[in-house]
Formats: structure tokens, C-alpha cells, sequence
């Protein structure tokens, strides 16, 4: 794989990811064989969590697809604007999320797709200036593709990905917080880390129920593992990562540490 390729892709893939404002993303580049796009560099995100979209045919109703067929990008700004237009692409990742697609193209060379994931808008359209930047940085990247492609350099991925790291500034924070979960009572104290990122309409303590219904279904159910565990022989803490509904409906993604307690009997 040439290095200059490898360089030219991870520098717009991580330059973009931080222009729109996004947590994750990419670029698809053709592979070499016909009708077959590979995931070249991956943002943002660890490739084996990825793997299932290493690989994208031009004949799927995926965006990626879409867009590298008409040459039209494509702005998802929520899971309703992805239900409508992609309905597959929901039910195969389970969580909520915007994600906006540029083709990667130079006059009628068609190299790719320029892809960005970020958190979901719900009722708002993917702006006027974040749309333009995408299309700015896949035509620039194209051009830079087709001038390696001038030198000899084969633009083409017929590998796996390179993985690049998000810049901290960029990343998307995780905040921490500690529960102790009473289940005898079904009533759990949080700290006051917790209880920042629930806002002033939780107070502590709170039902289980209360909390639960602030989590992905999924890890909700991860909770209830955790703490069952936390309540075992030894006692120690779990700690697990959830994504956390906040008050202004976004996702956080909260670590807790989860210390479960049992009332002994009589």
C-alpha cells in the first residue's frame, strides 16, 4: 500500500470528522474488484468493532452505495431521515446517530465515499456550511487522489483499514459517575457526577426504574448484569460504559462504577 495513499485518505478522513463536528468516520475507496468498495481508513473508531462494514457492494441499499452510484451525496441528520430513506442501514446498527456521505470523485473518476458519523439532530437538517464542507473536502480529496493517480500511485483499497485516532478536542467526552443499587429496596444513590449529567429532573435516590428508563434498552439489561454480579462473593465494583439519555435528548456516554448491595435477611 502506498504511503502517500494511506497519508492522503487519513488526513481528509480526520480533517472532515472535525470539521462537521462528527465522532466517527471514513472513506470507502474502491478495491479493485468490480462493484466492491473497502472501508481504507476508519476514524474514530476501534476495526474490529467495524468489521461487518469493512466491506461495501456498489448494489446495496446502503448510503455508501447510494452515493458512490449517482455521485449525490447524502445528509442523514436522524434515525427518522435514515428510516426513510435507508431502513436497512437502522436495523443493522444499533444506535441512534446522524451520518452525512460525499461521493469522492475527480471530473468523472469515481474513487470512493467520504463518510462522517456524528450525533444525531432530531428535527434539524444537516446545515447548509456542514453540507458544503463535506462536498469541499471530497472534491479536494479526489483531486488529490487523481493527482496520485497521474504519478503512477494505483488508487485503489484492497485491504483492511487504517485505524486513526480521534483528537481528544474532537472526541466526544465521557463523563463518569457512581451508583450504589440496593436490591433489596430497588433504590439507587448516585454521586454527584451522576446526578450532573441526569440534570435536575432525577434526584438521588431514584427506583431503578427511573434509571433504566434513561438507558439504551441493551444497557439497561447490561446494568442489571452488572450489578448482579457486583452483589456476588467478593463484592467488588463493576464497572461498565452505557449510553445515557440527557436532558436536552442527546446520548452521553457515561462509565459507572456499579456497587451493588443486598440487605442481609432478618
Amino acid at each position: 500500500m502506498s504511503n502517500a495513499l494511506t497519508w492522503a485518505l487519513a488526513e481528509a478522513a480526520l480533517r472532515t470528522v472535525e470539521g462537521v463536528g462528527g465522532c466517527a468516520g471514513g472513506v470507502y475507496l474502491r478495491s479493485g474488484t468490480t462493484g466492491l468498495l473497502r472501508l481504507a481508513v476508519l476514524v474514530g473508531l476501534p476495526g474490529p468493532l467495524f468489521r461487518p462494514w469493512w466491506r461495501m457492494h456498489e448494489n446495496r441499499p446502503f448510503p455508501v452505495s447510494e452515493v458512490h452510484r449517482s455521485g449525490q451525496a447524502v445528509h442523514l441528520a436522524d434515525v427518522e431521515d435514515a428510516m426513510r430513506q435507508f431502513p436497512q442501514l437502522v436495523a443493522s446498527l444499533p444506535f441512534p446517530f446522524g451520518s452525512l456521505y460525499a461521493p469522492v470523485v475527480a471530473g468523472r473518476e469515481r474513487f470512493g465515499v467520504l463518510v462522517v458519523l456524528r450525533a444525531p439532530t432530531p428535527g434539524v437538517p444537516v446545515s447548509g456550511p456542514d453540507r458544503r464542507r463535506m462536498t469541499r473536502e471530497a472534491l479536494r480529496l479526489g483531486e488529490s487522489l487523481a493527482d496520485l493517480s497521474r504519478r503512477g500511485t494505483v488508487v485503489e483499497w484492497p485491504g483492511d483499514p487504517v485505524c486513526v485516532q480521534l483528537s481528544t478536542a474532537g472526541a466526544p467526552p465521557v463523563r463518569f459517575g457512581s451508583l450504589d443499587w440496593d436490591l433489596d429496596t430497588g433504590m439507587v444513590t448516585m454521586d454527584d457526577g451522576l446526578l450532573e449529567i441526569l440534570g435536575a429532573e432525577v434526584t438521588s435516590p431514584c427506583s431503578i426504574e427511573v434509571l433504566t428508563s434513561l438507558l439504551e434498552p441493551e444497557d439497561g439489561y447490561a446494568l442489571w448484569a452488572a450489578a448482579r454480579q457486583a452483589a456476588g462473593a467478593d463484592g467488588r465494583p463493576e464497572v461498565r460504559r452505557f449510553r445515557l439519555k440527557g436532558p436536552d435528548g442527546g446520548l452521553h456516554l457515561l462509565e459507572a462504577s456499579t456497587r451493588a448491595r443486598a440487605r442481609a435477611p432478618g
